[in-house]
């Protein structure tokens, strides 16, 4: 068990909110909905981003990517989350170490979700989309 030193909980998310438990080495993000139902969570260890936990099911990283905005560097990991025996529940989920979700593409629905809050710019999602970062996304 992991016992965890700080917690933080941020309520500027579009949709949901979220509660950041950690300390030195691990990372908590739990996500809830209005109605304070958990719908994501994210397990990160900070000195190994090669896998993280995601809704209970260890992904990992695929590729990573770097943009810049504002002369500010953020390195986006993207994770491969499939169940097994599951179907249609694959996806590509987009996670910063220190801003945790950035976004989620459910592609075999054809269905991204984006949570929006003050430390997450908004230009960074619209990045995701360019053409130089298809590849990436998809």
């Amino acid at each position: 068990m992991i016992k965890y030193q700080e917690k933080e909980v941020k309520e500027s998310l579009r949709g949901f909110y979220s509660d950041i438990i950690s300390n030195s080495t691990f990372r908590l993000f739990q996500y809830y909905d209005q109605d304070t139902n958990l719908i994501y969570r994210i397990e990160l260890n900070l000195n190994d981003d090669t896998a993280i936990v995601f809704n209970g099911e260890k992904i990992y990283k695929l590729s990573e990517k770097q943009f810049i905005i504002d002369d500010k560097v953020f390195n986006i990991s993207k994770y491969y989350y499939d169940i097994a025996n599951q179907y249609d529940e694959e996806a590509y989920v987009f996670v910063n170490l220190s801003i945790g979700l950035i976004g989620i593409n459910y592609f075999p629905w054809g269905l991204s979700i984006f949570p929006q809050g003050e430390n997450i710019p908004v230009e960074l999602n619209k990045l995701l989309f360019e053409v130089d970062s298809k590849s990436f996304f998809e």
